[in-house]
């Protein structure tokens, strides 16, 4: 995924290690590759670490969502990877979605990452 983490927070390694683990070394896998995704910085925080025994939108069933809830999440973590992708960079951002600036600004807004992201 060409990004910076380097390290797991002590909270996020905590819910790992607390996980019953029911599946093999995939599901492992899967949750962290999704980790790595949502996170913004450098270290995988306990919110970037979705396990599917959360009761949160991320993990739950896509039939249990509104289409404009599924819609969010789904622009949410592609605004905050692509975000990661080119180093917090918007302008970078832009091009790399191949939307203007502008744009960019308005999905982060809407989002609630405006804040999150640097501007």
């Amino acid at each position: 995924m060409r990004k910076q983490v380097r390290d797991v927070s002590a909270e996020a390694m905590k819910k790992l290690s607390a996980y019953d683990w029911p599946g093999n070394i995939r599901e492992l896998r899967n949750i962290m590759e999704r980790a790595v995704m949502l996170t913004t910085g450098m270290i995988i925080t306990s919110e970037a670490v979705q396990l599917p025994d959360e009761p949160s939108a991320a993990s739950g069933d896509l039939s249990e969502m509104t289409f404009r809830d599924a819609q969010a999440q789904f622009e949410a973590a592609y605004f905050r990877a692509l975000l990661a992708k080119a180093g917090g960079n918007k302008q970078k951002a832009s091009a790399l979605a191949e939307v203007d600036r502008t744009t960019l600004y308005d999905h982060l807004r809407k989002l609630g990452l405006g804040r999150i992201m640097g501007g």
